[in-house]
């Protein structure tokens, strides 16, 4: 049930993404697979390709039966032109603990 949660929740973020122009070239698989359990929250890869390509994002689910709500980053880390950089991750898997169910796809922002 959570890997059903997790998959139907990364689709509809990303069809609000790719819906104005690509909305057609969305239909493709989708797979999760369970990464890590750590203090309450269940880590999941989920991996998303079509004709549009690939994407790859990890969901952090807390062990809640209804999460205190949802949240999508789009990115996974911030890297500066002086080379400082903030990997998100961690923040998201803080807002996890807190209890809500976060997604955040594999793309880095420079």
């Amino acid at each position: 049930m959570r890997l059903l949660r997790a998959a139907t929740f990364f689709v509809c973020c990303a069809s609000l993404a790719f819906a104005q122009d690509q909305a057609e070239n969305l239909r493709g698989s989708a797979s999760v697979t369970t990464v890590d359990h750590d203090g309450g929250v269940t880590v999941q890869k989920v991996m998303l390709s079509g004709k549009w390509g690939g994407n790859e994002a990890i969901a952090y689910l807390p062990d809640k039966k209804i999460a205190d709500g949802a949240i999508v980053f789009s990115h996974s880390a911030i890297h500066a032109d002086n080379g400082a950089s903030v990997d998100l991750l961690v923040f998201a898997l803080t807002l996890a603990r807190a209890g809500a169910a976060v997604i955040v796809p594999k793309r880095t922002l420079t």
